[in-house]
């Protein structure tokens, strides 16, 4: 897309905007086409996912220097990699030499050629080497072998340029994020009262298990976030699986992150609650909790990408990536204190809590489809909000000052562009 094309589709999208508040008493939702229209899409990667804290995953799975993964965001080839004094860095995938992805592999059958690359994971070792050249970047993303550069005069391995880009990194709570803008405020320093608000559950501290990866879901990102935060659908959708946490349950909370969070409470119908089959907890409930909350869960969103519910007896969280207007990946799984991993029969436990989950997950994924769908209808609504629905009121409101901004700041600025050298603080 061309950045008048850019530029065109945001002045017309700014237009229709005035009813979305956030307040939820007399809001309309965002116009159907911010779900579909892959030009509105193109606005939202350089005003929100150029510019916002992205979450790619947990510190817990690159435990030792070396450990890394990879990931592909907004287009963006990423490796997260734990270094030797266990920073943790998030640097570009692509060689600074002809742009192969370094971690990409050299060989594979016909039909592989087409398909797009699959994410890897392992220990880097010495560094990441290159499959094309033989280039090689130590884990801090350094330049530190090039076969046969030294007839070249023009060539200093030294050159900043030619290591591979850091980007802006932070971890909050166990999470790491990542951000494209130089100048974006910092989240760890933002989401102090939260820290305060959730103290009790020690997310830091809680062990990871292995993330399920949806690839390619068909429905807009917005779609997926808007569903996770609505309340008002529980006990119609989820009845009777998601009784224990039932609509009437909302509670907004005026917690102040300086836009980097919207959060609410949920109040159960009883202490030491659970989304299990028997509505109480499979595993203990957690020790440092008071009883005020081991009968409410937290919803701890940070847009655009992560979701965190907290529950008496463990922590879920769930990150999307868009692909398209119209098509996302997710990875979402459990999260409990390393202790319970010693617990008898504790894989079983997991598995039918995973399972009961799934089952409303699968019921959320069969109407976000349809809602997917339905936005390119002609008479696709921008209807009134529920008094639990304010979080999402909240939420469309937050994504239309981004459009309102990238209006006011120009649609074809691009502040990744300015990043070219991997000597970036890493303190939070």
């Amino acid at each position: 897309m061309t950045a008048n094309r850019t530029a065109a589709a945001l002045s017309e999208l700014v237009d229709k905007l005035d009813g979305v508040t956030g307040k939820y008493e007399s809001a309309r939702g965002l116009p159907p086409e911010c779900y579909y229209d892959e030009d509105i899409f193109e606005v939202e990667r350089q005003a929100i996912f150029m510019r916002e804290w992205l979450c790619v995953g947990r510190a817990d799975q690159i435990p030792e220097p070396g450990d890394y993964f990879t990931i592909t965001l907004v287009g963006e080839p990423l490796i997260v990699v734990r270094g030797d004094a266990g920073t943790v860095r998030v640097m570009s995938s692509v060689c600074r030499h002809r742009g192969m992805i370094v971690t990409g592999p050299a060989d594979g059958e016909r039909d592989e050629w087409l398909a797009e690359t699959s994410e890897t994971k392992g220990n880097a070792g010495r560094g990441f080497r290159c499959p094309y050249h033989f280039w090689m970047y130590a884990p801090d993303g350094k330049l530190i072998g090039a076969p046969q550069m030294n007839r070249t005069p023009c060539f200093n391995q030294d050159d900043p340029a030619l290591s591979l880009p850091n980007f802006r990194t932070e971890l909050w709570q166990g999470f790491i994020f990542v951000n494209f803008d130089q100048q974006a405020p910092s989240l760890a320093d933002r989401m102090g009262p939260v820290d305060e608000l959730i103290a009790n559950w020690r997310l830091s501290e809680m062990a990871t298990e292995e993330p399920a990866h949806l690839a390619n879901l068909p429905w807009n990102w917005k779609i997926m976030h808007e569903n996770s935060i609505d309340v008002y659908h529980v006990d119609r959708l989820h009845f009777p699986r998601h009784a224990v946490l039932p609509g009437k349950g909302y509670r907004p909370l005026d917690v102040d992150t300086k836009d980097a969070a919207i959060v609410f409470a949920h109040i159960a119908t009883h202490k030491d609650f659970a989304l299990s089959p028997i509505g109480t907890p499979l595993v203990p409930v957690l020790a440092n909790l008071t009883d005020e909350e081991r009968e409410r869960s937290y919803v701890v969103f940070l847009p655009p990408t992560l979701l965190i519910i907290l529950n008496s007896d463990s922590a879920f969280y769930r990150v999307v990536h868009p692909r398209s207007a119209g098509v996302i990946d997710i990875r979402q799984t459990l999260m409990v204190p390393k202790a319970y991993r010693d617990l008898p029969n504790y894989g079983d436990l997991v598995e039918v809590g995973s399972n009961m989950h799934m089952r409303l997950n699968y019921q959320d994924y069969m109407v976000d489809a349809q809602i997917q769908r339905a936005a390119k209808s002609i008479v696709a609504p921008r209807g009134p909000y529920a008094w639990n629905e304010d979080a999402v009121s909240g939420f469309d409101e937050w994504v239309a000052r981004r459009y309102h901004s990238g209006a006011t700041a120009g649609a074809g600025s691009h502040p990744a562009a300015e990043v070219s050298t991997p000597e970036l603080d890493f303190t939070h």
